[in-house]
C-alpha cells in the first residue's frame, strides 16, 4: 500500500492509499550453430509482457476538507474554486479514492529478434547480422476520473462549524471524461526498432610458444588428429579452438602458460552499424576506443 504524498498540513487516510500492482513475464530462445570450422551463427527470439496499475481499496471520488486556520485577512478565509492560493496553508483531511489512481495504466508487449553469424577469413572474423524490436504500449491515464470534492470548514466563535462538510457544501468539484468516447482517452501506439550491422575484427596473433606441442604431449600423449590440423594451420587461425581443445588435458601450470601465450591479440575493429527507427531515424558517431577504430550511423 502506499498513501499518496503528505505534509505537515495535509493528512491521506487509508481509503486514499492505493496498490501499485506491477507484473512481469518474459520468455528467451537462443540457438547457436557451429556450421563449420570458419562459420558460425547465432538466433535470439524473446518476449516480455509487463503491466502497471494502481488498485484502490475503495471506489468513492476523492474528497480534500480544509480547515480554517483561524487568521483572518490572508487571503485563505473562503476558497473558491481550484484558485490554490485560496486554500493555501490551510490543514487538511484527504479521504476516499486518490485522485491519480482510477484512471492509471500501462501495458507493454514487447518482441525481440536478433540474429548473426560469424565468418572466419584468415586472420578476419566478420561477424553481420541483423535485431528487429516491435513493442505495443497501451497508457491510460486520467485525474478525477471518480469525481473530486473539496469542503471547507470554517472556524464560528473558535469552534469548527461542520455544517458545510454535514450538508453536503463543497466550494469545488471536478469530474474528467470523455462520456461520448472513453476508449479514446488511453494512448496506444507502436513502437518499431530495426537494425542491421557489419563488424571485421582483424587479429594479429602472437606466435605460440615453441614448447607448447611438448607440453601437449607430456599432459596426454600425441595430439588428436583434429588438434594437429589446428597446429599445421599456424598463428593465423582462430586460437580461441587450439585453447578449446588443449585447456582440458594441460596441468594447471601448463594451462596458465598456454593462457599467456593465445591472450596476446593485437586487435583492430572496424564496425558498421545501421538502424531504422520509427517514426524516424538519427545519426550517431561513435568515437574510438583503445586498440579499436569504430564508426557507425543509424539511430
Amino acid at each position: 500500500m502506499r498513501p499518496e504524498a503528505s505534509s505537515a498540513s495535509i493528512l491521506p487516510l487509508t481509503s486514499s492509499w492505493f496498490n501499485h500492482v506491477k507484473t512481469v513475464e518474459s520468455y528467451v530462445g537462443q540457438l547457436f550453430s557451429d556450421w563449420s570450422d570458419t562459420f558460425s551463427t547465432e538466433v535470439k527470439v524473446s518476449y516480455r509482457d509487463y503491466s502497471s496499475i494502481r488498485v484502490s481499496p475503495t471506489t468513492a471520488p476523492a474528497i480534500q476538507v480544509y480547515f480554517d486556520d483561524g487568521v483572518t485577512g490572508n487571503g485563505n478565509d473562503n476558497p473558491i474554486g481550484t484558485n490554490n492560493n485560496s486554500f493555501a496553508g490551510l490543514d487538511a483531511i484527504r479521504l476516499g479514492t486518490e485522485r491519480s489512481s482510477p484512471g492509471n495504466t500501462l501495458l507493454t508487449e514487447t518482441w525481440d529478434y536478433y540474429a548473426a553469424g560469424v565468418w572466419t577469413v584468415g586472420d578476419h572474423d566478420i561477424k553481420f547480422g541483423g535485431s528487429y524490436s516491435e513493442n505495443e504500449i497501451y497508457n491510460f491515464f486520467l485525474q478525477d476520473a471518480w469525481g473530486n470534492y473539496s469542503f471547507y470548514v470554517p472556524l464560528t466563535g473558535g469552534v469548527s462549524n461542520f455544517g458545510n462538510l454535514q450538508r453536503g457544501q463543497y466550494f469545488d468539484y471536478d469530474l474528467q471524461a470523455n462520456p461520448t468516447d472513453p476508449d479514446a482517452i488511453a494512448a496506444r501506439y507502436t513502437n518499431k526498432n530495426l537494425g542491421v550491422f557489419v563488424q571485421d575484427l582483424m587479429v594479429h596473433h602472437a606466435q605460440p610458444d615453441p614448447d607448447l606441442r611438448r607440453a601437449r604431449r607430456q599432459a596426454g600423449g600425441q595430439p588428436g588428429p583434429a588438434v594437429q590440423r589446428v597446429l599445421r594451420r599456424g598463428p593465423g587461425h582462430r586460437q580461441r579452438r587450439l585453447r578449446h581443445r588443449l585447456y582440458g588435458r594441460l596441468r594447471p601450470r601448463q594451462h596458465q602458460h598456454l593462457q599467456r601465450q593465445l591472450h596476446r591479440p593485437a586487435a583492430l575493429r572496424l564496425q558498421l552499424h545501421l538502424r531504422q527507427r520509427a517514426p524516424d531515424a538519427a545519426a550517431w558517431w561513435r568515437g574510438p576506443v583503445p586498440g579499436r577504430c569504430a564508426a557507425g550511423v543509424g539511430g
